[in-house]
């Protein structure tokens, strides 16, 4: 059995306006300045906390939680819907199954947002053996709780992580899993070859590439 985990934002869908729709609808909600889609594009990724604390710097944590609430809200009653698949996702997926890989998305979003987020993209969640989010475990990435937890369920590690940002490379190296960065996010190559992951590709159909050498 060889198991595969993806991040899912800016891995496998680009979720950015949906994201930033949700966030700015809450902030404007609260008097807070609007977020552009460039700003947030280099933002996601973060533990959840994190993100909500730079959109936010000067707010109270009830404030932080309701924001955090009503992101979810918004998200999932109708912004899930600007979210698309990025080139070549369901390619891999499909070529993934036809090769009898277990497929496992570790995600810092909740389960809820990974849900609508994949409905939103059009992506089937029939291509997913298990879904992990920032609230099935203790500590999101840049920890390896969630890769840890799929460990868990398959009991056998992951042969591979992909992800497109310096914190999925640092939940990989922690979890000892074979990591395969991808520049189809904020982070570009020369900043994930500082984190030192195994691989980096420019986009998910070179992952054929190297799965094949395996």
């Amino acid at each position: 059995m060889k198991i595969i985990c993806f991040d899912l934002d800016n891995t496998l869908v680009d979720s950015v306006k949906a994201h930033t729709k949700a966030y700015n609808r809450v902030l404007n909600t609260f008097g807070l300045k609007s977020k552009t889609e460039k700003y947030m594009f280099s933002k996601l990724g973060r533990p959840k906390d994190e993100l909500i604390k730079l959109l936010a710097p000067k707010s109270s944590k009830n404030v932080r939680d309701e924001i955090n609430k009503l992101h979810d809200r918004y998200l999932s009653s109708g912004y899930f819907k600007y979210a698309k698949g990025l080139k070549y996702s369901l390619e891999i997926l499909k070529y993934l199954k036809k090769k009898k890989y277990k497929i496992a998305i570790t995600s810092n979003c909740v389960r809820g947002n990974i849900y609508v987020i994949l409905k939103g993209s059009g992506i089937n969640r029939k291509y997913f053996d298990l879904l992990v989010g920032g609230d099935d475990v203790k500590r999101s990435k840049p920890y390896p709780d969630e890769i840890l937890k799929v460990s868990k369920f398959f009991r056998k590690k992951p042969d591979f992580v992909v992800g497109d940002s310096i914190y999925d490379v640092m939940a990989g190296k922690k979890a000892k899993v074979k990591i395969i960065a991808v520049t189809t996010g904020y982070y570009k190559e020369k900043e994930l070859k500082r984190y030192k992951p195994d691989y980096i590709i420019k986009n998910l159909k070179e992952l054929k590439r190297i799965l094949w050498k395996k």
